[in-house]
């Protein structure tokens, strides 16, 4: 297999994010380490009937989600494509483009009002112990996590965003978050407001960076700095975000996550009397208005109301 060589080639003439970089590499080592399996030894041979032979295996015997593979087939679709159009591999057609299954409508993930009141319950809970020292698990410090959760629920930001965000990202002047390209998924800059509920919250945070004497280009996220010596890496990863939550969620009975307080901010504000869909469009940072749709979450008792306009059948 020369997976590496078009990898190399595929990375240098795109120059994508190390996070990108490294789904894509996973992708492609899984593609490679399966081909091997089935006796397929070079690129060259893989046919269609392979690649079908893969995917049932996958999804019947493995147990990968539908979505997963997806995710593969549009990773390795793109990388194949490139190859196809250099030259490095001579297939008929890229075999990728047609092995997508389709995908279970799941109706969007949102908190409602009694969980967002149980998890500050919690967070207050937690930040009691953590100051009696009675608490040391992963939503450490606490005081921290909960400034976390406060900036997803007002700003519904993706957690790449949020850890993109420097010190002198967030301007409490004039009650501004600076969201870099680097965070973004539409590989757009974008500037948001701070709403008046989340203003002490960032004031907290920003105090106790000066107060470390972070530099203005630090990340302010950061709970390795916040919290005592108990962390790999220097900056704040994916991976410390995602354990945080998983223990929150597991206090809580109930999932909690970057993105359901993301759709539960976007179905919040369409369910306002004032709503407005290109406003929340440009907090989401959408190109498409159609995405912005996307986290939306009818509510029953709307959906309920409005039929109940329809005028009485004359019996």
């Amino acid at each position: 297999m020369v997976d590496k060589l078009i990898l190399e080639h595929y990375f240098k003439e795109k120059i994508l994010r190390p996070r990108t970089m490294k789904s894509y590499s996973q992708a492609m080592q899984k593609f490679t380490s399966c081909m091997s399996k089935l006796g397929v030894n070079s690129i060259k041979q893989v046919t269609r009937d392979n690649l079908l032979e893969w995917r049932d295996r996958e999804l019947r015997v493995n147990g990968l989600s539908a979505t997963s593979w997806n995710s593969y087939c549009r990773q390795l679709r793109a990388v194949l494509t490139f190859a196809l159009e250099q030259g490095l591999v001579h297939w008929p057609e890229n075999h990728f483009k047609t092995l997508q299954v389709r995908t279970p409508g799941k109706r969007k993930k949102t908190l409602s009002d009694e969980q967002i009141a149980k998890t500050h319950k919690v967070f207050s809970e937690l930040i009691h112990e953590e100051n009696e020292n009675r608490y040391s698990g992963r939503i450490h410090p606490t005081w921290f996590w909960s400034v976390v959760f406060e900036t997803l629920y007002y700003t519904g930001m993706r957690r790449n965003q949020l850890l993109n965000i420097r010190l002198k990202d967030v301007n409490l002047g004039d009650q501004t978050i600076f969201l870099s390209i680097q965070g973004s998924k539409a590989h757009s800059e974008n500037i948001i407001p701070i709403p008046n509920g989340l203003v002490e919250a960032l004031g907290i945070l920003q105090a106790k960076a000066k107060e470390m004497r972070f530099k203005p280009d630090d990340q302010l996220f950061n709970v390795t700095r916040f919290g005592t010596n108990r962390y790999k890496y220097k900056t704040m990863q994916d991976s410390n975000i995602s354990n945080a939550f998983r223990e929150l969620s597991a206090r809580l009975d109930f999932p909690a996550s970057p993105h359901r307080l993301r759709h539960t901010l976007g179905t919040k504000l369409m369910r306002q009397p004032e709503k407005n869909l290109h406003l929340v469009k440009a907090i989401f940072g959408h190109k498409d208005i159609r995405t912005t749709l996307e986290y939306v979450v009818p509510d029953l008792e709307d959906m309920r109301d409005l039929l109940n306009t329809m005028p009485k059948l004359i019996k």
